[in-house]
């Protein structure tokens, strides 16, 4: 009878152990940390008026429960199939070259960004940037923020937009009474808003950009009540995404030479919650060979290699009649190849 019971017993235990099944859930695609990790960057290449699909199954794990949100498109529309998990974008517009917005996907309460990107086919250029490649950009679109001939009005800003946020700018904010009649932005999207035109919406996305850019420059054109046009520039900082970010600074020189090595620069931005030891800083947009010198108003600004090959700028003072003078440097992110613009202010004693 003893024996019984325990044959009985040592069944059960193995009934217990091989009928339960365990499992280890899965390293979320989504991770929880919301402030370190972008979603995926999103490509897709369609014909003038046709159709593609996105599949997102290495981005959603099966069975997870989320929700999926596109920003607004110039050129087409989104069409989510397959139980959300097919994403196809429609073109409903001809000789378009690229279309773009932010994708967002939120699990759980958190929620992550990324960026999605169509190409026409169709559309004939000579190349192609590839966004994840070094951002090259054509020096006829470069915006050279010193040029103070490009406007009438003094500049306004830098106005701070967070990424894929908006900002509304008014013709009274700029000292005016009047209407917008005309606006050009440099990368991502800007509309004239109201019935009497009074005031522009910008929006730090869209608009077709090819790279990711930290910045934007917007040109606009007023008339005023009084029947007077003017012209002038609003800066935009668009906000960080937690990679380095160039920020302005100032120093002051003790005499008419000076040099500062990158590093110092980088120390002035602000990472997140990692270090970020893959970028590139140079004194213009596009990439070019070192030594480099720029003019400025007051004097020369020079980014070169030393012989340690350690970047520095270094810049000499050239015209002693003003007290400031100052200059833009540009940063690019070594983790998914934002550049970012700051100004640099120099003061003499």
């Amino acid at each position: 009878m003893k024996g019984q019971i325990i044959l009985l017993l040592l069944a059960w235990i193995w009934v217990l152990l091989f009928s339960c099944s365990s499992f280890e859930e899965g390293k979320p695609i989504i991770p929880d940390d919301t402030t370190t990790v972008s979603l995926p960057f999103l490509k897709l290449a369609v014909a003038d008026t046709g159709s593609g699909i996105i599949k997102l199954d290495s981005i959603i794990a099966a069975d997870e429960v989320y929700t999926l949100t596109f920003g607004v498109l110039k050129f087409g529309r989104i069409v989510l199939e397959n139980a959300g998990r097919t994403v196809r974008y429609v073109s409903s517009a001809k000789g378009w070259k690229i279309d773009s917005t932010d994708y967002e996907i939120c699990r759980k309460g958190r929620c992550r960004k990324g960026i999605f990107r169509v190409t026409n086919v169709n559309f004939k250029v000579d190349s192609v940037v590839n966004p994840e490649d070094s951002v090259i950009v054509p020096e006829d679109t470069i915006i050279n923020p010193g040029d103070t001939n490009a406007s009438q009005l003094p500049n306004l800003g830098p106005v701070y937009v967070e990424s894929f946020g908006s900002a509304d700018v008014s013709v009274s904010q700029l000292g005016f009474n009047g209407k917008f009649i005309s606006i050009k932005h440099s990368y991502y999207t800007t509309n004239i808003q109201g019935a009497d035109s009074s005031s522009i919406l910008y929006f730090a996305g869209g608009g077709g950009t090819v790279g990711n850019f930290g910045f934007d420059d917007v040109f606009y054109t007023i008339k005023t009540t009084g029947g007077e046009i003017k012209k002038g520039k609003i800066e935009f900082i668009i906000g960080d995404t937690c990679e380095a970010q160039a920020r302005n600074n100032s120093f002051t020189l003790t005499g008419n030479s000076s040099q500062w090595q990158a590093s110092v620069w980088f120390e002035n931005d602000k990472p997140c919650s990692f270090t970020e030891n893959q970028f590139k800083l140079r004194l213009k947009l596009n990439p070019y060979g070192l030594p480099y010198s720029m003019a400025t108003e007051a004097g020369i600004v020079t980014d070169a290699v030393s012989i340690g090959n350690q970047q520095y700028f270094k810049y000499k003072r050239t015209n002693t009649s003003g007290n400031t003078d100052t200059f833009f440097y540009y940063l690019q992110a070594g983790s998914n190849n934002r550049i970012s613009r700051a100004r640099i202010l120099l003061k003499f004693n």
